[in-house]
């Protein structure tokens, strides 16, 4: 019969041997394919996500008397993206988005031009801030006729959307539902089937 100090040496043999099995397993555990903490809800919520883009076509004027500031129309394009709660291609984005107040639309239309003046050596590049505040508070951006409103093109993409893209896949939208903007959500719905017939899971 072993004595007591062969027993414990095999014993401490065989815990030696479960020890090393599952330190074994480890590597193999280990190798197994690994996420970033984002990527599940990355795959979760791509599909319904859409990237949204508006294009407002209009003119600076000049408050008093209704002068054009510049003949050209200006372009401003703004960009985000929403979320589709609905099958039949409701999405949900910011106010900000998709219906900007007027004095943030006069803002963004300024510097448009700004730097369009600026990259046809009109306007010195350190002085675009000062010629936007300098005509911040004396103009307005309308359409083509003074009172009216800019036209606003508003167009939703799946995927790898491409700016400045009208044609197919870009789906034109429209806002449905506005809440005020201390609430800051707008409801937008394409206005042709494509994007409702797209499955959304």
């Amino acid at each position: 019969m072993p004595s007591g100090t062969a027993l414990a040496r095999r014993f401490a043999v065989l815990l030696g041997i479960i020890v090393i099995g599952f330190t074994g397993a480890v590597p193999a555990a280990a190798a197994a394919p690994t996420y970033a903490r984002n990527e599940p809800a990355v795959a979760v919520a791509t599909p319904s996500t859409v990237f949204l883009e508006a294009r407002y076509v209009g003119y600076l004027r000049r408050t008093a008397g209704g002068a054009l500031v510049h003949p050209e129309p200006v372009v401003v394009v703004r960009r985000c993206s929403g979320v589709v709660v609905n099958p039949d291609g409701y999405a949900v984005t910011t106010t900000v988005c998709v219906q900007p107040s007027r004095e943030v639309l006069l803002v963004n239309a300024l510097y448009r031009l700004g730097r369009t003046l600026v990259q046809q050596n009109e306007l010195p590049a350190e002085r675009l801030d000062t010629f936007v505040a300098g005509l911040r508070t004396s103009s307005t951006f309308t359409g083509a006729k003074r009172g009216t409103t800019p036209t606003v093109r508003l167009t939703g993409q799946f995927g790898a959307a491409s700016s400045g893209d009208g044609a197919a896949p870009a789906v034109a939208g429209v806002v449905t539902k506005a809440l005020p903007p201390a609430g800051s959500s707008r409801s937008w719905t394409p206005t042709r089937p494509p994007m409702a017939n797209r499955s959304v899971t």
